[in-house]
């Protein structure tokens, strides 16, 4: 089965709405799914799920919105007054709140640019062990929510109790270089 979306890639995942206008399928392939939102981490996994399908299935609600269209007619950020359109085309978001006005579309929007949501450039020296530790925090997390998940309990104790011991050797390890660098 194809994707919906992009008309190209073999379909992984199929989607269906029931509602009383009828039933909705759809079927897409790893990229377009990750373009749409879907997370692949058990984290948070419902939410997700229902953003994500609340996106595909509703462009008739939105106008402006559709399926494969990133295009919005009328919607202008409140704070700052940049349309969506600007956004995209300079490539710059006008302020904070944009991210809130404009929600899952400049993650679409990044992700398309640069085939990820995660920062791609180079980090100042000291922000460098943060990012590496924020990531294996999260690596650990996913796999304490994926025990929980299967029922694996004493190995959901053990990650729990990594992640533990890893935020405390890093407060720890922050705070001599605090000391160090005054």
């Amino acid at each position: 089965m194809v994707c919906d979306l992009c008309k190209k890639e073999e379909a992984i995942f199929h989607f269906q709405e029931n509602s009383k206008s009828g039933r909705r399928k759809i079927n897409l392939c790893m990229n377009c799914a990750l373009k749409k939102g879907f997370s692949f981490s058990m984290f948070q996994f419902q939410d997700i799920l229902i953003d994500f399908l609340l996106n595909v299935f509703s462009p008739d609600q939105n106008p402006g919105h559709s399926l494969g269209n990133v295009a919005f007619e009328a919607d202008i950020c409140p704070s700052c007054g940049r349309s969506f359109h600007s956004i995209v085309e300079t490539g710059e978001v006008g302020c904070s709140i944009c991210y809130n006005v404009y929600n899952g579309y400049v993650s679409n929007f990044i992700y398309a640019k640069n085939n990820s949501l995660n920062y791609l450039g180079k980090y100042p020296a000291r922000y460098r062990e943060i990012t590496v530790h924020r990531e294996k925090l999260l690596e650990l997390k996913n796999e304490l929510n994926e025990s929980i998940l299967t029922q694996d309990f004493m190995k959901a104790a053990k990650v729990r109790d990594k992640i533990k011991e890893i935020k405390r050797e890093f407060k720890s390890t922050r705070r001599q270089k605090g000391r160090l660098n005054e």
